[in-house]
């Protein structure tokens, strides 16, 4: 058994610079085939559109209203709102985006990726430039 406390675990802007992520579980607790995190999209942020090559995900939000916009191999746009105690799974290779619908709050996820033991080993890949030169998703 490994415990690691959200505390004692330095927070990570790199790994998607509108979050910040705490990865607790992943290969430095043992876990080669998963990772856990705990992450704040910022208010009225969102993430750059992108996909895992290696992993699929499963959210938990536990405070917050977010918008997820996935897009499948056709290119077809769907939509959910996300609000607090909502799970959301999004299988690997399907690019997504994730909205904070709030001006003021942040949102506050759980993520869990498989066969990876941390969020680069996602094997995550953006679809678009970066944000600064974006306007929302809309």
């Amino acid at each position: 058994m490994y415990v690691v406390r959200r505390a004692d675990v330095a927070p990570d802007g790199t790994y998607e610079r509108s979050m910040q992520h705490f990865f607790g579980v992943g290969k430095h607790a043992g876990a080669h085939e998963l990772t856990m995190t705990y992450g704040t999209l910022k208010p009225a942020a969102r993430t750059r559109a992108h996909y895992h090559l290696k992993s699929d995900l499963a959210l938990y939000i536990l405070a917050g209203r977010a918008k997820m916009v996935t897009y499948d191999e056709n290119y077809s746009r769907r939509e959910a709102l996300l609000e607090a105690d909502t799970f959301c799974f999004v299988p690997r290779g399907q690019i997504h985006v994730m909205e904070n619908m709030s001006e003021e709050e942040p949102v506050v996820v759980i993520a869990c990726y498989n066969h990876a033991g941390s969020g680069r080993d996602t094997g995550k890949v953006f679809v678009e430039p970066e944000l600064e030169s974006l306007a929302k998703v809309g």
